[in-house]
């Protein structure tokens, strides 16, 4: 009978009931395989099965089978209403970087649905960043429909069938839709504070020149460096805290730098897998920490600065380091050479390679840090990383320093106006 409704859950309780009377297995062990949960003409139905015995041989099984249809949308409610209220809290702590990640997050969806998903490499790194980002804010829901898509691919090497990506595009959809009731596009606006507004004001009045006026409000749509790095500051005290790993101090030298925006999003939006890594397993538990005599808390230091023509971006963790030889292990199992320092970095960054001893919903597929190489290496940056056992890691990424703001830059400079990168290093050191 089932059959007629669903030929895969069939076929599972078929083989399942075949391991059940074989005996091999101890019984409840067979039964735990069996399907506990169906859907038949759009009503959700729950199985329970109960041994029946008979001279202490299995004779059969008592199955119950009760409509659940009501509580799974009565769950189905409650995960929205959470979701909903994480995202009105998100939007009130950090407003643009949260509308920044559901335009990221339109983007890939866009990619998912439209185009092909026979490229496994790019596909994962896709799903992975999507479910990365999306646990950070807090949508459970659309993190967990990517974790079942990864599960997928990492156990047959294929994209799933429609069904897991028509949950995905679901989750998607409904948390669009919530998003559009609570906030108004606000991609065009550029709002000037007071002290702005003043300076400007005592600049003109004062006869300041028209290449310092314009350089000064050149940099009015640049991005402060400070709001990227107390941005990644919160995800990481979250996600710390989510792992059991109490509360982590985080230290941000910003030292008054600016970018563009939409050329840096990308890599600031990859940039969450070294983060997520350094929390997951660069720090120690509190109780490891503290047999290593360490303070209790974990600490991170996020930086930018400018040094000579180079404009690097700094994650650095006082954990226990990275562990080099099981990297050069993980290169001779997938065949890589490695002759250098500069080789063990790249293995490091490579798709699919990860000394991670079990896969969890924050880590442990090698996916990501494939993705944030891609994203520094399309800024012509290049990576350092700096790792002692038992002190901790740093990851440097560095790029020339004209690609801060190279539209800003190339504007005026066609007004014969080419010293304006001074504005935007002002806090350049020597």
């Amino acid at each position: 009978m089932l059959r007629r409704f669903d030929d895969k859950a069939a076929d599972w309780l078929e083989l399942g009931l075949d391991d059940v009377f074989d005996g091999f297995l101890p019984i409840d062990v067979t039964i735990d395989q069996l399907p506990s949960q169906i859907v038949v003409n759009k009503q959700n139905l729950s199985i329970q099965y109960s041994p029946i015995e008979k001279d202490d041989e299995l004779a059969g099984l008592a199955v119950v089978v009760t409509n659940i249809t009501a509580e799974v949308e009565r769950q189905k409610l409650e995960a929205e209403s959470r979701e909903m209220m994480t995202m009105i809290e998100r939007i009130s702590i950090d407003r643009s970087g949260f509308l920044e990640f559901f335009q990221e997050a339109e983007a890939i969806i866009e990619s998912l649905r439209n185009e092909s998903r026979d490229d496994m490499v790019l596909l994962k790194r896709r799903v992975h960043t999507l479910k990365g980002n999306a646990a950070i804010f807090g949508m459970s829901r659309l993190a967990d429909a990517c974790h079942i898509i990864e599960d997928h691919i990492a156990d047959t090497g294929q994209s799933p069938d429609s069904p897991a990506w028509t949950k995905l595009f679901s989750c998607w959809a409904t948390a669009r839709g919530n998003l559009r009731r609570l906030v108004s596009d606000e991609s065009n606006e550029l709002r000037l504070s007071d002290k702005r507004y003043n300076n400007l004001l005592l600049g003109l009045l004062n006869g300041e020149s028209h290449d310092a006026i314009a350089m000064r409000v050149a940099v009015w749509p640049l991005e402060p460096t400070q709001q990227r790095l107390k941005r990644i500051s919160e995800q990481a005290k979250r996600l710390a805290s989510q792992l059991g790993k109490g509360d982590i101090n985080v230290s941000i030298q910003d030292n008054g730098l600016r970018t563009e925006s939409n050329n840096w999003s990308g890599f600031w939006g990859a940039l969450v897998h070294v983060v997520r890594n350094s929390v997951d397993h660069g720090l120690e538990s509190m109780e490891d920490r503290n047999l290593a005599g360490k303070s209790t808390a974990g600490h991170l230091t996020l930086k930018t600065i400018c040094t000579d023509d180079r404009y690097v971006v700094s994650i650095a963790d006082d954990g226990k380091g990275i562990d080099w030889d099981r990297i050069r292990e993980v290169a001779e199992e997938r065949g890589i050479q490695v002759k250098s320092n500069e080789d063990l970095v790249d293995v490091l960054f490579a798709d699919g390679v990860s000394t991670a001893a079990e896969v969890t919903d924050t880590s442990g597929r090698g996916v990501g840090m494939g993705a944030l190489k891609e994203a520094c290496e399309s800024l012509d940056g290049s990576i350092q990383v700096i790792s002692r056992r038992g002190e901790g890691t740093e990851f440097r990424f560095s790029f020339p320093i004209e690609k801060m703001a190279p539209e800003t830059h190339e504007l005026l400079a066609s007004y014969g106006i080419s010293n304006c990168l001074e504005s935007l290093t002002s806090g350049c050191e020597a």
